[in-house]
């Protein structure tokens, strides 16, 4: 019997793999390899509780993925340049 249930772990996960997937594949388009020195901001609405929770327990888990540094956006300093952005919801309220 398969167990279908959302736990909020499994959610977590999720939000986890879904941004993870979401930096490789700006990566790839934007031509980057994962030899490049760059660094990864984000921003995550508070009311975003799995994707806020996935990036404050599971940090070491999308570093070893993605082998940059993942920083909050509003640690940006304004001379780096942005090289590719994407938005996304998270439909994780409950």
């Amino acid at each position: 019997m398969l167990d279908t249930k959302q736990t909020e772990p499994l959610l977590i996960k999720w939000a986890s793999r879904e941004f993870t997937n979401r930096i490789q594949r700006l990566r790839k388009t934007s031509k980057l390899t994962i030899e490049d020195d760059i660094v990864i901001f984000f921003d995550v609405p508070e009311a975003s509780k799995y994707a806020n929770n996935a990036l404050n327990t599971l940090r070491k888990d999308i570093l070893g993925t993605v082998k940059k540094p993942t920083l909050p956006l509003k640690a940006k300093q304004d001379h780096l340049i942005v090289i590719a952005t994407e938005n996304c919801e998270f439909d994780d309220n409950d």
